[in-house]
Parts: structure tokens; C-alpha cells; sequence
């Protein structure tokens, strides 16, 4: 910590003690604008946020798709993962 324990909001500036900002380093009225500003862009779909927002929804998306035409096709890492847990569960049946 710096000068008398107190460290430097990211945002305006001032100074703080530690446990009064948050994990990003923001006092809470910037964290606040922070946080407005984000709903704002992805309510209107334009921004950083919300191009931050739709490339982590789209590399969500393609990995879950990937791993559906595995299950499909019978065959890949997933499948066998979900295969053998398959089998694990069955064998554990009584009977």
C-alpha cells in the first residue's frame, strides 16, 4: 500500500483505503457509473461491453454447438467423456 495505507480509485483518482474499493480498484461511484454505463450499451447493443459481452456469448455458443454435433455423431472427446459416465452410472444400477 502507498503513502498512509491508502491506494488510488482507477477511475477519478482519489485516494481510498483498500478495503473500500472493490477487486477492480473503483470506489463505488465509479463502480456505479461503471455499471450503468454497461447496462446502457447492451441495452442499445453498441459499445465495448456489449462487444465484449456478444464475443464471449458467441465462443459459449460454438463450444456448446460443438459439443452437441459430438454427442450426435458418436464420436470425439465429449461423447466419450458422457459415454463413460454413462456406462459408470448404469453399472452402479442393482440388478
Amino acid at each position: 500500500m502507498k503513502r498512509g495505507g491508502k491506494v488510488r480509485c482507477k477511475g477519478c483518482g482519489r485516494r481510498f483505503k483498500k478495503s473500500e474499493l472493490n477487486k477492480k480498484g473503483y470506489c463505488k461511484e465509479c463502480a456505479e457509473k461503471r455499471l450503468l454505463k454497461a447496462i446502457e450499451q447492451l441495452y442499445f447493443k453498441k459499445g465495448y461491453y456489449y462487444r465484449k459481452w456478444k464475443k464471449a456469448y458467441e465462443k459459449s455458443y460454438e463450444k456448446r454447438r460443438k459439443a452437441i454435433e459430438q454427442l450426435i455423431s458418436k464420436q470425439g472427446p465429449i461423447y466419450e467423456k458422457w459415454r463413460r459416465g454413462l456406462e459408470a452410472a448404469l453399472s452402479r444400477l442393482p440388478g
